[in-house]
């Protein structure tokens, strides 16, 4: 899965809270972009809950590539919470 991050925009103003990772230029638009919502009803309820032990399927992969934006900020979190 790619990464997109995008670079701080000039003038935003940061969250109350840090999200601890040390990488604060992840693309925080609210709507979803083109394709995001279509892949999203692609991959469906079910699909949407990855067991990340067997990986993405690939018939969904062109799916997960396409709501990356809003996954990895997630996976990011949820690998800081785990322990060490």
């Amino acid at each position: 899965m790619n990464a997109v991050a995008s670079p701080a925009r000039a003038g935003a103003v940061p969250g109350p809270w840090g999200s601890g990772t040390g990488d604060q230029g992840w693309d925080r638009r609210r709507e979803l972009l083109v394709g995001e919502a279509a892949a999203i009803a692609a991959i469906g309820p079910v699909g949407l809950r990855r067991n990340r032990a067997t990986g993405i399927p690939r018939r969904t992969a062109r799916h997960w590539n396409a709501i990356s934006r809003l996954v990895v900020p997630l996976d990011a979190a949820r690998a800081s919470l785990a322990p060490r």
